[in-house]
């Protein structure tokens, strides 16, 4: 507890050079522009080609709402309908302006899809001042650590690169932390209209921010537990409801008119089968999401591989200092805790759904990692008053302890920019599907003479299997095979199949007999990162891909071309 004590004055003494207006703004600037940079790169992967499955749920739907001269959307999937309405106009204000006619007139382009990921990389960007405004209101001088945090999570930055709703969800999250602070701060109608609205907004994102209701319920009662009577508590929920339900009628008057399409589609999300993302059961999703946010070892569907068990130190450190300072303001972060409780209910688990719980222990791990520097340097500047040994001793000690906190630090702010930096290398490289299908045209592969996986040549957005192709997978040689002289498989498939499930022995066995007994003609791996649990190591695994020529290297899931022998 001595040590703890110390640790915690060192970090009160610490002159935080953040604290200066100027220098903190200039510090974010950097933040948000690199961060920014990073993320619209990322909306370019494998342009002109879509090789992302959730993207037509935006892009579609938008160019069909334009078609009808609707204002409704009548898809009903995540629902994504504050997205869809967004890109509705931007679609028909950029085919207005480039080709004179209504995006309906020139149909789902590739410029389409770009423009529904820049709406999608502008919420991830937006994250990152919000990120330093929370901190911020918490500590001053702290806000810019928050701002890392999130600016360089690498998760954040692949997925703002996609048409989908988890990080626009993510924004809505942080902001309702955000608005949680400000409210046990102030407690005006202001914030309780602000955060009516932003739930609104997050649940005609996706479904599961109806969770944030509850959250905003218990806000309002904690602020006014005991200054407030429980008329005026009740009369403030009642008008956050208000306000949401207006604003989700606002916004989607048929997710509220066609409650029937919205509960089927909740059904669909809520099934307990899909190849690759079931059989984990409550405590296992829990488990998935919670090591999805420190670690991704390998490579894993449409993710690049990181791993960063250091940033378990500084969540403990963010949340233990929090704690320590101003313990109330913790409970705005309990919504990424009833996040995660509602996402592991679902029979599925994706690590993109977890995103949006993320964005609050990245803020405290910001505070972690203030802490940390706050520590290192006062305990690097403290030297013995009196050349006495005993002083000298302690000194020796304040310094091997600096510099220990600044080498874990240092390790995991730069295996953060890496990682994203990273990402962003494998977006502009040559991708493994785009690069497998100039091989096919080249050389008379077509979908017609080809059984084919999907995330492959021929399917390149879309789940598939080859074997579906043939009557009998095992054999390769039925009636249902003729004119099929090729078969194309993708590790985005492959790899989803458990050798531990007797349900997906029948396909193993297919992969297993197309690499026994068919020629391979081609074949596209992803360059490959080593990943181990030391941060350290990732690191140098980093930069040596970094220092890589662009093209040497390929994106994407691994492909292999076989040919069927006759």
């Amino acid at each position: 507890m001595g040590a703890l004590r110390n640790l915690g004055e060192a970090i009160s003494r610490w002159n935080n050079p953040f604290c200066d207006p100027r220098t903190r703004r200039a510090a974010l600037f950097a933040i948000v522009a690199i961060g920014a940079l990073l993320r619209v790169t990322m909306c370019f992967v494998g342009y002109p080609h879509q090789l992302h499955a959730d993207e037509m749920n935006v892009i579609e739907p938008a160019v069909e709402m334009i078609e009808r001269g609707s204002y409704l959307s009548y898809v009903y999937f995540h629902p994504d309908h504050f997205q869809i309405k967004i890109c509705a106009f931007l679609f028909n204000a950029y085919s207005l302006l480039r080709y004179g006619a209504d995006a309906a007139a020139v149909g789902a382009i590739p410029a389409f899809y770009v423009i529904a990921r820049l709406v999608t990389a502008v919420c991830g960007i937006a994250m990152i001042p919000v990120a330093h405004c929370l901190l911020e209101r918490i500590k001053r001088g702290t806000g810019v650590f928050a701002a890392f945090s999130v600016a360089f999570f690498p998760a954040y930055i692949t997925h703002s690169g996609y048409a989908s709703p988890d990080v626009p969800l993510s924004l809505v999250i942080l902001v309702l932390i955000y608005l949680g602070v400000r409210h046990l701060e102030r407690g005006g109608i202001g914030t309780v209209v602000a955060m009516g609205v932003a739930t609104a907004i997050g649940m005609t994102t996706k479904y599961p921010a109806a969770i944030c209701c509850f959250y905003v319920a218990g806000i309002i009662v904690v602020e006014g537990f005991r200054t407030r009577s429980a008329k005026e508590i009740a009369l403030r929920i009642l008008l956050v409801a208000a306000v949401a339900f207006v604003c989700l009628f606002a916004i989607s008057p048929n997710l509220v008119t066609d409650l029937p399409s919205v509960l089927a589609s909740l059904r669909n999300e809520a099934r307990t089968v899909h190849l690759g993302a079931d059989g984990l059961g409550f405590f296992g999703n829990l488990w998935f999401y919670a090591t999805g946010l420190f670690s991704i070892p390998d490579a894993t569907y449409n993710d690049t591989p990181y791993t960063s068990l250091e940033s378990i130190v500084f969540l403990a450190a963010g949340i233990a200092l929090l704690a320590r300072r101003k313990a109330r303001y913790l409970i705005p972060f309990s919504l990424c805790l009833l996040l995660w409780v509602c996402l592991s209910v679902f029979g599925l688990h994706w690590l993109r759904w977890g995103l949006p719980m993320y964005a609050g222990p990245l803020v405290l791990m910001g505070l972690g990692l203030y802490a940390a520097v706050a520590a290192s340097a006062t305990l690097l500047g403290r030297t013995p008053a009196a050349p006495d040994g005993a002083r000298r001793s302690r000194g020796g000690l304040f310094a091997f302890g600096g510099i220990a906190i600044a080498l874990l630090a240092a390790v995991f702010s730069l295996n953060a920019l890496a990682s994203s930096v990273a990402l962003a290398k494998s977006a502009v490289v040559p991708q493994t599907r785009v690069e497998a299908l100039a091989y096919c045209e080249e050389n008379g592969i077509t979908p017609q003479n080809s059984a084919f996986d999907g995330y492959t040549p021929f399917n390149l957005r879309l789940a598939g299997s080859a074997a579906d192709s043939f009557a009998d997978a095992a054999s390769l040689e039925t009636a249902e095979n003729e004119g099929i002289d090729y078969i194309v498989i993708s590790s985005y498939m492959y790899e989803r199949y458990d050798p531990s499930n007797p349900d997906h022995m029948d396909a193993i066995r297919f992969y297993s007999t197309v690499r026994s007994e068919c020629e391979l003609v081609g074949e596209w791996k992803a360059t490959e990162i080593e990943q181990t649990p030391f941060g350290l190591v990732n690191l140098m695994a980093k930069i040596g891909y970094l220092a890589a020529p662009a093209n040497e290297c390929l994106a994407g899931p691994d492909i292999a071309i076989y040919r069927i022998s006759e």
